[in-house]
């Protein structure tokens, strides 16, 4: 299992946001961290319905970009 960090809490949808470390480069901007790692997100609602948003991302921004 990876580890995973919480990097943010949406409480009006009753979710988190979650990232893990991969290695790779964006699919948005084609950069990576200073290590070659991108980062994997995962949304986990109450719920209980996990899913992982497609593509690996070096920041949250690209992310948004990405899927708006």
């Amino acid at each position: 299992m990876r580890y995973q960090i919480q990097t943010g809490r949406d409480p009006f949808a009753r979710q988190d946001v979650r990232k893990s470390s991969e290695h790779g480069k964006c699919s948005f901007c084609g950069n990576s961290n200073r290590y070659g790692k991108v980062w994997k997100y995962r949304v986990e609602p109450d719920a209980g319905r996990t899913y992982e948003i497609s593509g690996h991302f070096c920041s949250i921004g690209c992310v948004n970009a990405y899927h708006n």
